[in-house]
Formats: structure tokens, sequence, C-alpha cells
């Protein structure tokens, strides 16, 4: 068993206002590196997801999945008493952690500016939906909404049936990128003495993990990240690999077959089905954007990316959904840093 005082986060102090999914799994990532994690929650009814279910002798299965390794306190931050001992808390911190709803740290005064005033090298990570600057700033986020609007269900499901992944691919995307900033800037304050103030989105987060089908969009052959199981351009081999869904009740439930590429033609081979189903898959990042493309002029004023013409990258149906929230500067990762 590995000794504790010998963990990479040994002696590192975090403190979080969080709930859900984001923020505990990221501040469970760092317990799991050693770091002491002192949860902040409301008293009574803490963290709402100790109410998810009790399958787990009782307890919420997401609240044991993420918040294993850390220490609890009920505190209620309305009081003046309660939000002086959380104060007190931070000020002996080394990363102070939230995903709040918009506002709530700059009404408590935990905001990071006016922490980092007392303490400049206090980590002060921010967890959103939509970022602290844009025009989604006040609006709340969960992770259903959000893979929706970074185009995730168009490529989740089937052309039929879009659907939002299985597991909250937002949340954790964000809780992982959360973790990974809260890294960065450890290792920076080593050499420059200096915290920082970390801005992680879950949109942003969740339009990164979209890279692949949004590039095939803007540059690719197809119009669209095919779908069906597969993507477009990674093939280990000439044939397909396709898991088949059989019946319970049969003794092969659950085969996996291999077909050949001229039973699963590529989009435009194979003739009129492999056309048709290229089509078909052209129309589903289009679907996510089209409620939000209500006003060209809106679009821009909201800082949208520019669309290339269809001249240089053939049909392009890049969802607004994620351009709007990119700007105003085009942001390389999921995290906006201070360096």
């Amino acid at each position: 068993m590995t000794d504790p005082d010998n963990l990479p986060l040994a002696g590192v102090t975090v403190v979080s206002l969080e709930q859900a999914v984001a923020g505990p799994i990221a501040t469970r990532h760092l317990a799991d590196l050693g770091a002491r994690v002192i949860k902040v929650e409301r008293p009574g009814e803490g963290d709402f997801a100790r109410r998810y279910d009790d399958a787990v002798h009782g307890l919420a299965t997401h609240f044991v999945w993420l918040n294993r390794g850390k220490e609890s306190l009920a505190v209620e931050l309305k009081s003046e008493h309660g939000l002086r001992a959380v104060r007190a808390l931070i000020s002996r911190a080394d990363v102070f952690l939230h995903n709040t709803a918009p506002g709530v740290v700059d009404r408590l005064g935990l905001d990071g500016e006016t922490l980092r005033a007392d303490d400049p090298r206090l980590v002060v990570v921010n967890i959103s939906g939509y970022g602290t600057s844009g025009p989604r700033t006040n609006r709340k986020a969960y992770d259903m909404l959000v893979q929706a609007a970074s185009g995730m269900v168009a490529v989740t499901g089937t052309p039929e049936t879009q659907t939002k992944a299985g597991v909250p691919n937002a949340d954790i995307a964000a809780g992982l990128y959360a973790t990974t900033s809260v890294l960065s800037a450890l290792f920076r304050r080593e050499r420059t003495g200096q915290g920082a103030v970390v801005d992680v989105s879950m949109f942003d987060s969740a339009v990164e993990w979209m890279g692949h089908p949004l590039y095939m969009q803007l540059y690719g052959r197809w119009t669209t990240a095919d779908l069906d199981d597969r993507l477009a351009d990674v093939r280990p081999h000439e044939g397909r690999a396709r898991a088949v869904r059989r019946r319970p009740d049969t003794p092969c439930a659950g085969t996996v077959r291999c077909l050949s590429s001229r039973e699963y033609p590529l989009p435009g081979q194979g003739g009129d089905r492999g056309r048709g189903r290229a089509a078909r898959h052209g129309r589903l990042l289009r679907g996510v954007a089209e409620p939000q493309r209500r006003d060209e002029e809106e679009d821009s004023a909201e800082g949208g990316v520019e669309e290339p013409g269809a001249g240089d990258h053939g049909e392009v149906s890049l969802p607004r959904a994620a351009g709007a929230h990119i700007s105003p500067r085009a942001r390389s990762t999921a995290s906006t840093m201070p360096w």
C-alpha cells in the first residue's frame, strides 16, 4: 500500500464548494493524488447528489463514486459566522475550487480576485456551465443541456434517435480539465510563487471532446463525422468490427462479428446505400445548432467564430452553439488560464 505521505500532492490542502459531478470528480482526483480535500456542504441536505439513490449500502452511487477520500464540513454560508469559518479555511489552503451557480461566490466575497488579494499564492478554480464571460455566463447548466449544445448528442445514438451519452461526459470533461488546471497552477507556483485564477467551462470542455467531428465537418471529405458505431477516418483493417445486440434469450447475446467493407461501405461508397447514409449523417450535426440559429446578426454579436465558405471546405455545418462560446478569443484548451 502506498504511503500517503509519499503521494504527489501530500501536504496540499483543497477547500471546495461543490455539488453534483464536475466539482466533486475534480477534487476526488486531487484527493487520490494525496491532497487533503475539505468539502463544504449545506447543513441538513448537503450535496444534492447524496439523494440520487441509495444503492450502495444506503448511499447514493454518484456520491460514493465522486467523494472518496474527502473530509466534509456542513456550514451555513448565509450566516456571518459560517462565512467567516470558510474564509479562515481558505486562508490556510492551497486551492479553492467551486462549481456553484453563477454569481454565488461573488456575492459571498469568495471570488478569485478578492481571495488572492489576501493570498497571492492561492489557486482558485471556477467551474461553470458556459464560462465567466460571454452571452450565457449567467445561465445554469447541467450535463444533458451541455451535451446537446456542444453537439455530442449528434454523434451518439442513431440517426433516428439521437441521445446523450450514458455517462455524464460534459461534467466529467470539465472536472478532468479542472484537475489538470490545478496541477499546472501548482507546478507554476513552485517556480513563480504566484497562484492563479482558472476558469473551466462545461461547454468548452464538451466542445474540446468534439474536436474530431468538428474538424471533420470543416476540413474532411464528409459533411459530418460518420456515425453508425465507427469513425469516418479511422479504420484498423479492411473489415468493420461491429457489435451486434441479440435478444437476451438467445445463446449468442452480445456477439461481435466482422463486417467487410462491402457489407458496410464508407460514406459516398457502396452506391445508393453509402450515399444515403452520408446524407442522413450530414443532417445530424446541423440539427443540433438549428434551434439556436434565429438570427445571423445575433450570432455575430455573440462573438461566434466565422464559418469557412462552402467553396473552401465543401458543405460545412459547424454548430453555432460551439462557435458562439469559444469567442471572444478562440481557446485551444477547455480552461482559461492566466499564463
